[in-house]
């Protein structure tokens, strides 16, 4: 049986951790593969931020689907990246509560290298947060938004763990205006994603 990890507007996120001592930074190669014309300024704010954000627990690499069998060690993981993802030209409905925005999904109990973000839904909660108006002025914030998103989901995904924190973008909801700012990730989550490497998928 398959079902998904999800995140959701007031905004479903993850769990517990132990304390660490490694010495090397596990990398990660995340393959994005776009559905629509996506926005170049957003899917670089959202890179860096994940770069940045996660830098000093695993070592985070973009690239397309062309690349996902090209040289380089580590785990992978692969993002279907949904809907229109941009700010520019696209109109969008109020936010759902409870609403799903992202999922990695999970079979037989395991948590898969395999997700799905939902642009469309995540844009909707950037324009909850800042109005309808001028949209295209707020693809850094876009930007921003998909990396939490994306952030938390990658928590799943490296520890296999289902559950939640109780601070931080790993926790189980945060509101749309928590989206599109920098939210931290606690130190208990950063430090199971960096032992990542020995945990054993069931």
């Amino acid at each position: 049986m398959r079902f998904a990890v999800v995140c959701s507007v007031w905004l479903l996120f993850s769990a517990s951790a132990p304390s660490h001592s490694a010495t090397v930074i596990p990398q990660v190669k995340v393959i994005l593969q776009f559905e629509n014309p996506k926005s170049a300024s957003a899917m670089r704010a959202m890179e860096d931020d994940v770069t940045r954000t996660l830098r000093n627990a695993i070592d985070v690499r973009f690239g397309d689907p062309a690349s996902a069998l090209t040289g380089s060690a580590g785990r992978l993981v692969v993002f279907r990246m949904t809907g229109s993802c941009t700010m520019s030209g696209a109109g969008s409905g109020a936010p759902i509560p409870g609403e799903t925005l992202a999922s990695a999904f999970v079979t037989d109990g395991s948590v898969l290298p395999f997700g799905e973000i939902r642009c469309d839904r995540v844009r909707a909660s950037v324009m909850h947060a800042f109005g309808p108006a001028n949209p295209q002025m707020h693809e850094y914030q876009f930007g921003l938004a998909l990396a939490n998103v994306m952030k938390h989901e990658l928590y799943h995904m490296l520890t296999g763990s289902v559950g939640h924190t109780q601070h931080g973008v790993t926790k189980r909801s945060l509101s749309p205006f928590e989206l599109v700012s920098d939210v931290p990730i606690p130190e208990s989550a950063a430090a199971a994603m960096e032992e990542s490497d020995s945990v054993v998928q069931r």
